[in-house]
């Protein structure tokens, strides 16, 4: 209950979530390109995107889609399990936990944003996801329905997982 899983929702909160999901993703995106034009010592860069490079191979073994099994099993293990997990350690954990220690719910959102992003492990990602956790711990503190976040990053990483399958095949 604490975490936010007792909360009711309604049709209109998921579409009005979605939307906002929808209509952030090209800014949530274009953070990524823009944090790649910042004055980087060339090494820097190199070495970031050396990084970028590992990551999304690793993300690749991960989604690796032959069928439409495997598009479903991506979906599950890509999209749904990290949702559901993260939401509720990021969200309904640790921002609850700093919104109280702190009496600053948009400190405890931008504390728990940066780790959000951190934990991910992207340099040149970090902007977009900053932003995108700094969103979902808006959604959350608006609402304080987990359901609602978990909605919303599984929308952002399915369709992401959707993408790979359909440029793959």
């Amino acid at each position: 209950k604490h975490l936010g899983f007792s909360k009711q929702m309604n049709a209109a909160q998921i579409g009005i979530v979605l939307l906002v999901m929808l209509v952030c993703s090209p800014l949530v995106d274009s953070l990524q390109q823009i944090t790649e034009m910042l004055p980087w010592a060339k090494s820097t860069l190199l070495r970031f995107k050396a990084a970028e490079d590992d990551y999304f191979k690793q993300v690749m073994v991960i989604a690796r889609m032959n069928n439409f099994f495997d598009y479903i099993l991506s979906i599950l293990v890509i999209a749904l399990l990290p949702a559901i997990f993260e939401e509720t350690l990021f969200r309904g954990g640790l921002q609850n936990l700093l919104s109280r220690w702190f009496k600053a719910p948009i400190a405890a959102i931008v504390v728990t944003s940066i780790i959000f992003s951190a934990i991910h492990g992207s340099y040149l990602g970090f902007f977009s996801r900053f932003a995108l956790g700094f969103l979902l711990g808006w959604f959350y503190y608006r609402t304080g329905n987990i359901w609602l976040n978990i909605i919303a990053h599984f929308f952002n990483n399915a369709a992401a997982v959707t993408v790979l399958y359909f440029s793959s095949t």
